[in-house]
């Protein structure tokens, strides 16, 4: 295994840029909360909740860390029913319309800036109180403690391919080996010199991309089901199972030959053992 010290020198410059995504995210999302600012604010703070995750216990458990952490999860909480309300209402509305569709969209406007003021109120929160800053000896015995990171959510991939590959109906383990994928790729991107996990890098983003379509579908379904069942809603319904279906087709092909739930190559390269050099008589 490489030097800790050079494991966590590059983890340390990572981190100074995830702080700064978010510092900017957040300042944009209080200033205009709207869909491409509320995607890109999730996703730079799901990558600062990676970084926090691979922390060790000590570390984690500091009482600004911890609270950074807790606020990052309310910030994500809050700003996913808002990104489901976005996906709902572009979605349905491609659909033929009658008045109970109509009414769907206008619900969606009025539902969604409800959440929009919670969600604002998590977000300043997280922004008074920026992430702390870390320090190398905030990480003692680092390179480890990455390794069966690693390990780990390797493991949770594969128990959760295990299952969904059989059975297109788990909705619950479909959604959530979608986020241990993402949180794999955040992971790894937080040591971008580590040159031979490029690969699985794209395969995780392209694997990630499909189950979030199929997320997609399942939120709609799931709105629709609910909904009052006129012949447009009906048939809007039966569009997005059949949608969800091809989807989760292309998934299980996706799987056919990929790397993503076997066992993962060294994420951190051992030194290479000097060579003995042979003395000539």
């Amino acid at each position: 295994m490489m030097e800790s010290s050079a494991v966590t020198v590059r983890f340390l410059a990572e981190y100074e840029k995830i702080k700064e995504r978010v510092n900017k995210s957040l300042r944009d999302y209080l200033g205009n909360p709207g869909t491409a600012q509320t995607q890109t604010l999730r996703a730079s703070v799901r990558r600062l909740d990676t970084a926090i995750r691979l922390l060790p216990k000590r570390t984690r458990d500091d009482k600004a860390i911890r609270r950074c952490h807790e606020r990052c999860r309310d910030v994500l909480r809050e700003t996913s029913r808002i990104r489901d309300i976005d996906i709902l209402k572009e979605r349905i509305s491609k659909h033929p319309a009658d008045k109970t569709v109509a009414l769907m969209l206008a619900n969606f406007q009025e539902e969604r800036e409800e959440f929009v003021d919670a969600s604002k109120k998590a977000a300043w929160k997280l922004f008074e109180h920026h992430p702390p800053k870390l320090e190398r000896r905030d990480l003692p015995r680092f390179a480890r403690r990455v390794e069966g990171a690693f390990e780990e959510m390797n493991e949770e991939i594969m128990a959760e391919l295990g299952v969904t590959l059989r059975d297109e109906a788990k909705v619950d383990e479909l959604h959530s080996l979608r986020k241990h994928c993402k949180r794999l790729r955040y992971t790894l991107e937080l040591f971008p010199a580590v040159g031979h996990n490029e690969g699985l890098v794209g395969e995780l983003r392209r694997r990630q991309d499909v189950l979030g379509e199929i997320r997609d579908c399942d939120v709609i379904v799931d709105y629709l089901s609910r909904a009052r069942p006129t012949v447009e809603v009906r048939s809007a319904l039966a569009a997005e199972r059949a949608l969800r279906h091809q989807k989760y087709a292309a998934f299980v092909r996706s799987c056919s030959g990929g790397t993503v739930g076997k066992p993962l190559r060294r994420v951190v390269p051992e030194r290479a053992k000097p060579r003995r050099v042979r003395s000539e008589s």
